[in-house]
C-alpha cells in the first residue's frame, strides 16, 4: 500500500455514498477537478484500476483483523514501536516532526498512518503464527553456512568484529531469527492473504461485496439491509489455510511410516477428528 492509495480512500467513500442514493443512479459526468481547463469526471474514477484495488484492500484489512482476533493473538507493542521508528527513518530520516508535516500536506493523519503500521504488525504476527520460525530452524540456518554468516553478522557483535570466526549462534540468534522471519514473510505473504480471502468468501463471511466487474456501473450498489447480521469475529475460528510447516511434518511422517511399516501396530487408535465448525 502507498500513500497515494491511502489518500484516495476519502474519494472512495464519496463515490460509494453517491452510489447509495435513493434512485441508485449516478451521474458519471460529475466534475471532480478542473486542471487548466481539462476536467476530471466521475467516469474517469470508475475506469481507474486503483478504485478496484482500494475496495479489495479494505476487505483484506478487515480479514486480517478478524483472523487475528480469531487466533487470540496478543499484539506486539515492542514490534509496533520498532516498525514505526523504521517508517519514520525511511520517510523522514528519523525526524518525526517532518514526517507529520509531510503527511499533513498529503491529507493523511498520523493516526491513520499508525493504524496502517499496526495492521502490518498484526499481519506479521499472523504469518509467524501460520509459519512459525523455531530456534532450531534459526540455528540450522546459521550453522548451515557458518563462515559466511559469521562474516555477515560480525557487525552485530562489536567485540568480535575483528575475529568473526569466534561468533557463535548464541551471539546472534535474535538477528538470525528476525531475518528468517522476514524471508518467510516475503515468501508466504501474498499466497497466505489470497487463501484467507478465498476462505472468508467461501464461508460467507464477506457479504455485499461489489465485484470488480460491477464497478463500471454503481447502480448495483444498494443500501445495507438492516436485517443482515454482522459477523462476530470472536466466534470465527481461524481459516483453514494450507500450512507449509504442517506439510513438511506430514512428508516426514509419511517417510517414517514407510520405513517402519513392519513395526506399525494395527491396534493404534485413530486420532479424533478436529472440529472445523466456525460458529
Amino acid at each position: 500500500m502507498r500513500i497515494t492509495i491511502f489518500a484516495s480512500i476519502t474519494l472512495l467513500f464519496i463515490i460509494v455514498s453517491l452510489g447509495c442514493s435513493a434512485s441508485h443512479e449516478v451521474d458519471k459526468s460529475i466534475v471532480l477537478a478542473d486542471v487548466g481547463g481539462e476536467e476530471i469526471i466521475l467516469k474517469d474514477v470508475f475506469e481507474n484500476p486503483s478504485f478496484v484495488m482500494i475496495v479489495e484492500n479494505l476487505i483484506k484489512e478487515k480479514i486480517i483483523k478478524q483472523e487475528y482476533k480469531a487466533r487470540n493473538l496478543v499484539f506486539d507493542e515492542e514490534n509496533m514501536k520498532k516498525e514505526w521508528d523504521n517508517f519514520v527513518l525511511s520517510r523522514a530520516q528519523g525526524d518525526e516532526a517532518k514526517l507529520i508535516e509531510d503527511l499533513r500536506n498529503q491529507g493523511v493523519t498520523v493516526l491513520f498512518m499508525k493504524n496502517q503500521v499496526k495492521l502490518q504488525v498484526m499481519f506479521q504476527q499472523l504469518i509467524n503464527d501460520e509459519f512459525p520460525v523455531t530456534l532450531e530452524d534459526a540455528r540450522e540456518e546459521f550453522e548451515g553456512n557458518l563462515q559466511a554468516n559469521q562474516r555477515m553478522y560480525a557487525g552485530k557483535v562489536p567485540e568480535k568484529q575483528d575475529n568473526p570466526e569466534s561468533i557463535t549462534f548464541d551471539d546472534v540468534s535474535e538477528f538470525v531469527i528476525d531475518n528468517l522471519k522476514q524471508r518467510v514473510l516475503s515468501k508466504e505473504a501474498q499466497n497466505f492473504i489470497d487463501l484467507l480471502s478465498d476462505e472468508y468468501e467461501n464461508k460467507g463471511w464477506v457479504k455485499n461485496y461489489v465485484k470488480p466487474l460491477e464497478l463500471k456501473d454503481l447502480t448495483t450498489i444498494k443500501k445495507k439491509e438492516e436485517n443482515i447480521q454482522e459477523v462476530d469475529a470472536s466466534r470465527i475460528k481461524p481459516a483453514e489455510v494450507k500450512r507449509t510447516h504442517e506439510n513438511k511434518s506430514e512428508e516426514k511422517k509419511e517417510t517414517e511410516d514407510e520405513d517402519n511399516s513392519d513395526k506399525t501396530s494395527n491396534d493404534t487408535p485413530d486420532e479424533p477428528e478436529e472440529d472445523n465448525s466456525n460458529h
